[in-house]
């Protein structure tokens, strides 16, 4: 849903200020959880099928050192997504499904520092280096929109009102 990450400084966990640790957290743990307690009432009362996937990260997987606070904050993205599953399946059957969206590797903003020098994309074109990655979920208070691309240009693929 949207963008769910902080810019994460790469620091032991010792060096890591406990402001930095809930910031963290709260953008990259906590937005998912409000999204999901949000959304996932509405679905259901809906009575339709629908999908949660939240946006998870290798990080959450394999967490690899030097960004202690955004590994856990991932894997605790990764723990709810299969937990919510579980009670979704007991509720709902197959008509509300929860899925971890984890995307490959991808330069953003917030690791651009790190990007090798000439760094390419599978298809051998360069990468867009500093652009802003593309959000395809769009949310506003009352509403919800998916498109199927970037963009305004891009046709709705679904839309979701709160009543």
């Amino acid at each position: 849903m949207g963008r769910n990450t902080l810019n994460v400084p790469v620091s032991p966990i010792e060096m890591t200020s406990l402001e930095e640790w809930r910031k963290i957290i709260d953008v990259n743990l906590m937005g998912v959880v409000h999204g999901v307690h949000f959304f996932v009432p509405r679905m259901l009362a809906q009575g339709g099928r629908g999908a949660v996937v939240n946006l998870g990260s290798k990080e959450g997987i394999t967490t690899p050192p030097g960004n202690a606070a955004y590994s856990v904050a991932k894997a605790g993205v990764k723990v709810l997504t299969e937990q919510l599953a579980h009670g979704l399946r007991a509720e709902a059957g197959d008509k509300v499904t929860a899925h971890l969206l984890v995307p490959g590797y991808t330069w953003t903003p917030m690791n651009a520092a790190q990007k090798p020098a000439g760094a390419t994309m599978p298809d051998g074109r360069p990468t867009p280096t500093g652009l802003e990655v593309p959000r395809w979920i769009s949310l506003k208070s009352s509403h919800v929109r998916a498109r199927q691309g970037p963009g305004l240009d891009y046709p709705i693929l679904w839309e979701y009102r709160a009543a």
